[in-house]
């Protein structure tokens, strides 16, 4: 089943998510998002293109609230994130 392989391995796909976001937002502290959300189903993406994956959400909290939901394949790969102010 994917959520318990995906339960089983989460450590590794958060810390992938928050290196993913560290790329994109260098100057965000690291320590300073928490993960506020597991989805599992078929996710379409920019392209309308459907796939089975995960998300994880997280706030982002700073002198300004964000919320970003980096997305994966069923198989782990990250394939992009969405987000902005709270």
């Amino acid at each position: 089943m994917v959520a318990e392989r995906i339960f089983d391995e989460l450590h590794l796909h958060i810390s992938c998510a928050l290196a993913y976001l560290h790329k994109f937002f260098p100057n965000q502290e690291i320590n300073s998002y928490y993960l506020s959300t597991i989805s599992f189903g078929n996710m379409a993406n920019f392209d309308s293109y459907i796939f089975s994956g995960f998300s994880l959400a997280f706030i982002y909290e700073g002198h300004f609230e964000f919320q970003y939901k980096v997305k994966f394949k069923e198989n782990g790969w990250p394939i992009g994130f969405e987000g902005g102010p709270l």
